[in-house]
């Protein structure tokens, strides 16, 4: 639960993740026509909250959403092979950063 004074637009995003994820989108993020947001596109939007809340951008990039998504599906048990079609992995070896979970 957001404890903004208002709602923000970090908690917004997470909210609107959250609810195309529930609903099976394939898809995390989509434009106004329904087209898949670029990676190119996704990090510019990422760089504009960072600088809204004074975060440090250079720590956060489309890949967070990535690892965090597929962290989460691991630690609540999804397997592998589940988790690597979510968020587009063609190999074990791009999952090395949860491998430990296992």
């Amino acid at each position: 639960n957001c404890r903004c004074p208002k709602p923000c637009a970090v908690h917004a995003l997470i909210l609107v993740i959250q609810d195309r994820i529930w609903n099976g989108e394939q898809a995390l993020f989509v434009d106004e026509i329904g087209n898949s947001v670029s990676y190119y596109k996704l990090g510019k939007l990422m760089k504009t909250l960072c600088k809204a809340f004074d975060l440090d951008w250079h720590y956060y990039t489309p890949y967070c959403l990535r690892i965090g998504e597929a962290t989460d599906r691991t630690l609540r048990g999804e397997p592998l092979e589940k988790t690597m079609k979510f968020v587009n992995w063609k190999s074990k070896k791009s999952a090395k950063n949860i491998n430990h979970l296992f």
